[in-house]
């Protein structure tokens, strides 16, 4: 509704998750771009009807169209009910450039059928990119974006603060300290699945906080293996591949030695 453009700074996630911009406030604005459903530039492209708007976008070259300077975002989260966000480019080349590359990252195969860690993942780049005035982590906007009524709060709260991060509203914490470790047991704690701490104490876990290569060697073979495969087509896990998992998906490089 306004009769102004605004000044963006806009970028991609290095990941390829989020299309995000930042105004000279240091607003940020997000668009998740599994949700973008076309890209438009030049004449596809939805010209503002505003004589006043459409002529504080004239930025970059004057000899060029506006149209062809435009990038407009088509996105929703199903077919029929779409949205729309307009930016204007510099030159008509990066215009173009930007339509292209955001449409390619929107229908990967690939990063729509991502795995569970993945999504994880993708909250906590969320979450990251989130950010205060002053560069911070705001508690005020991970409430925003997971809670819906007091007694989600009131968890979310209790699993942040076990894992060491004071949770009021207006709280803020350094983005450098919260890392993906520690929004994975943010997750756990939030979660209160104990039942899987109890599997791992029965494999050995319980007097040491780890377990061996060959103790998750035994679990991949003997608890999580279905007794119905093939062992010629589907082999049993030996210690170099177990030890591989480990150093795949452990975040302490001194524990994975372990």
């Amino acid at each position: 509704n306004s009769t102004t453009g605004t000044p963006v700074t806009l970028r991609v996630d290095k990941k390829g998750y989020f299309l995000f911009w930042k105004d000279q406030n240091k607003e940020i604005g997000f668009l998740d771009i599994s949700l973008i459903k076309d890209t438009r530039t030049g004449s596809q492209a939805k010209l503002p009807r505003d004589q006043k708007l459409k002529e504080s976008l004239m930025i970059g070259q004057m000899d060029v169209p506006l149209e062809d300077k435009m990038i407009t975002v088509v996105y929703g989260t199903d077919m029929v009910n779409m949205e729309f966000v307009h930016f204007v480019c510099a030159h008509k080349e990066i215009a173009q450039e930007w339509a292209d590359e955001l449409l390619k990252y929107s229908v990967n195969l690939l990063a729509l059928n991502s795995s569970s860690l993945t999504y994880l993942d993708k909250l906590f780049t969320r979450f990251s990119l989130m950010l205060d005035s002053d560069g911070k982590v705001s508690m005020k906007n991970i409430f925003k974006s997971i809670t819906s009524n007091r007694d989600d709060r009131k968890k979310v709260e209790k699993a942040l603060e076990a894992e060491g991060f004071h949770a009021g509203k207006t709280d803020s914490f350094n983005a450098q300290k919260f890392t993906f470790y520690n929004f994975f047991n943010f997750y756990r704690h939030l979660l209160g699945r104990t039942e899987v701490d109890k599997i791992f104490d029965e494999l050995g876990a319980k007097k040491k906080p780890y377990l061996t290569a060959q103790q998750v060697c035994d679990f991949l073979n003997k608890q999580q293996r279905d007794p119905r495969l093939n062992e010629i087509l589907y082999p049993h896990y030996s210690l170099a591949q177990a030890e591989a998992l480990i150093h795949r998906y452990e975040n302490k490089s001194g524990m994975a030695q372990k």
